[in-house]
């Protein structure tokens, strides 16, 4: 059983490590001024820090990006040491405090840490299929978009770009307020097994959840009421303390190498499967920030 101190451990277990972070960076200030300037010909600093918001511990870190982290080391000629993040929160803290250099996220953990810590988008990796849909099972009532009123539906965790944000957003465009005409329930690590069992009457799937479903259930278990459309890139992107000159070689050398660059990131997940390397710019992300506003998800 869990107790009410155990919970509450839990809960501020990501403040605390935020908060670690910051107070190591005033007693040790790591913003890259005085760092040794010799990888990317002389651009970059001699080691960058990697973190990856969407892995949370060391170990599994050093398992899934270790081809990764070898064609950055051999792309920029630098030394890449890899730094565990738990969540966007920490990760922000991370960029802020100069612990991260060059960090890997998604649309919504971006837009997070980019509110927070001006993190700089270098490079867009493009992800064919990425997207948000509302499924049903295959025996449901709810035939149309509009019979999802007073429904509920189950979604991710709070933040999610194909798991919350998208679904909210494509409730939206649907004509429905997420807020009021439907009950959404952020149901995280459950939230498969709940529209299995019927707890909840639709889900706002990922990419990734629908083969879950097709893995764990069969294609025929279900029916996709609404599939939205392709939602933003996930980002390579670096702190506000790496020079301009380092992130203009950071771009130009992984774009000449993508195919070793997306072959290693493909090694970390079957997500990146057909993807591919693009420049980037803040805007590109504008449409996903009207998105979190709208589900009242803050960026700082």
């Amino acid at each position: 059983m869990t107790t009410t101190l155990e919970f509450t451990r839990r809960r501020l277990a990501p403040v605390t490590a935020a908060l670690s972070l910051l107070l190591g960076a005033c007693q040790a200030p790591n913003d890259g001024s005085s760092a040794e300037m010799t990888g990317a010909g002389g651009a970059c600093p001699a080691t960058l820090r990697f973190a990856d918001t969407g892995t949370e511990g060391l170990e599994e870190l050093q398992r899934d990006f270790a081809a990764f982290k070898a064609v950055l080391e051999e792309v920029l000629e630098v030394d890449v040491e890899f730094f565990a993040v738990s969540d966007r929160t920490v990760a922000a803290a991370a960029v802020s405090s100069g612990q991260v250099d060059i960090i890997l996220a998604g649309p919504s953990e971006y837009l997070a840490i980019r509110g927070n810590a001006g993190l700089e988008p270098i490079l867009a990796i493009d992800r064919p299929g990425y997207n948000a849909n509302i499924v049903v099972l295959k025996d449901s009532d709810i035939q149309s978009p509009e019979d999802l009123r007073g429904k509920r539906i189950a979604l991710k965790d709070a933040g999610s770009t194909s798991g919350h944000i998208g679904p909210l957003a494509l409730l939206q465009e649907l004509g429905l307020d997420p807020n009021q005409d439907v009950d959404a329930q952020l149901l995280g690590g459950a939230r498969i097994e709940a529209f299995a069992a019927g707890d909840v009457d639709a889900f706002g799937a990922g990419a990734s959840d629908i083969r879950r479903l097709n893995e764990r259930y069969g294609e025929d278990f279900y029916r996709v009421l609404v599939e939205g459309p392709e939602l933003p890139r996930d980002v390579i992107g670096t702190a506000p303390h790496i020079p301009e000159s380092c992130n203009d070689e950071i771009e130009a050398r992984l774009l000449a190498n993508q195919r070793e660059v997306l072959d290693a990131l493909l090694d970390s997940s079957p997500k990146y499967g057909e993807s591919s390397l693009h420049p980037n710019d803040d805007a590109n992300y504008d449409g996903m920030r009207a998105a979190h506003e709208a589900a009242g998800i803050p960026f700082d």
